[in-house]
């Protein structure tokens, strides 16, 4: 694809999308390490340094839209009443770009926070620290995320749904997304996680990495071809289009009318946190700008590099792919 295509298509990046999911904090503690705790020997000590907190889950797919040229993304979700959920209120008022904050409060629930611990010498992950309430919505929490969803999806051009297996999404809001995309022609796409495979008939796109294709159909990794299990996978899920991303080893499409591979852009990788909700990104942007699965993977592949490139869960700008498209053409 050429930078005049690559143009085009993101020209017509400015929708208003949708965004559904587990919203999350995610906090990156640096620091250096010179010495092993005299407590617990193959324990290493990290002298702390610094920290960052930015947007995680569904919200870094919501931060990647709006970077990437989306005209407005509404994020809708649950945060918790608790330090982190006033966390994230500060740093969604802090940006001032296209995520308009939709987040409903729970008292029941707490804010999801993923604190990675991490060498500021070689940037490797030591240690992740999870607090976070895992289980569905009760009927109360649905009735209220449900009329959000209801409300506002008259107006955007797509819905992305962002599956961490936190309990946001449950099988009653796929199937309110999927009849929502049918009856009024909005394409949905969904990364999922490890549950809820039967509820995704008639979505635009279903984006599993390779292990949960696998798992989604009870099979041992390996047991089966890349093309056998994208064949089965989109029988499975009667979605319009499934794509298996396989790291190092690109994406996979699979359609009733094709099958397309692609590598990704050879990049050096310093953090591939986040990494997925900046390919959903561009794949949903694209397809909602006109291009074809070949040119959503493109974009996406060339996006997802430039993201593991960063560290932290990073966002990809506009400019940033255009720029590199540049250097590529030039």
């Amino acid at each position: 694809m050429n930078r005049e295509r690559v143009n085009e298509l993101m020209s017509s990046f400015s929708k208003q999308v949708l965004v559904v999911g587990d919203v999350m904090l995610d906090r990156f503690v640096y620091g250096g390490i010179s010495r092993f705790s005299p407590e617990a020997p193959s324990c290493p000590v990290l002298s702390f340094d610094n920290q960052t907190s930015m947007l995680g889950g569904a919200g870094n797919s919501a931060r990647n839209l709006g970077t990437l040229g989306a005209k407005c993304v509404r994020l809708l979700g649950y945060a918790g009443h608790d330090d982190g959920g006033r966390d994230l209120k500060k740093l969604m008022d802090q940006d001032t770009g296209a995520v308009d904050n939709q987040l409903c409060n729970s008292p029941d629930r707490l804010t999801t926070i993923k604190t990675r611990f991490v060498s500021q010498t070689d940037g490797v992950h030591l240690l992740r620290e999870d607090r976070e309430t895992v289980r569905p919505l009760d009927e109360s929490e649905q009735k209220t995320l449900f009329y959000a969803i209801k409300q506002w999806s008259p107006v955007v051009s797509g819905i992305v749904v962002a599956d961490y297996d936190k309990g946001v999404v449950t099988p009653s809001l796929l199937r309110l997304v999927s009849t929502i995309g049918l009856e009024r022609n909005i394409p949905v796409f969904i990364d999922p996680k490890k549950t809820h495979w039967e509820h995704f008939k008639g979505v635009e796109l279903v984006k599993p990495n390779l292990d949960e294709a696998y798992n989604a159909l009870g099979l041992r990794a390996g047991s089966c071809s890349v093309e056998e299990l994208g064949d089965k996978l989109l029988k499975f899920t009667r979605a319009k289009a499934v794509i298996i991303t396989r790291g190092s080893e690109g994406m996979s499409l699979f359609t009733e009318d094709e099958t397309v591979s692609s590598l990704p852009t050879p990049t050096k990788v310093v953090d591939v946190s986040g990494a997925g909700d900046t390919a959903m990104a561009a794949l949903a942007l694209a397809r909602m700008a006109g291009a074809t699965w070949a040119e959503a993977m493109e974009l996406a592949n060339m996006a997802s590099g430039i993201a593991v490139g960063k560290s932290g869960t990073a966002t990809v700008s506009a400019e940033e792919m255009l720029n590199k498209y540049g250097e590529q053409y030039a």
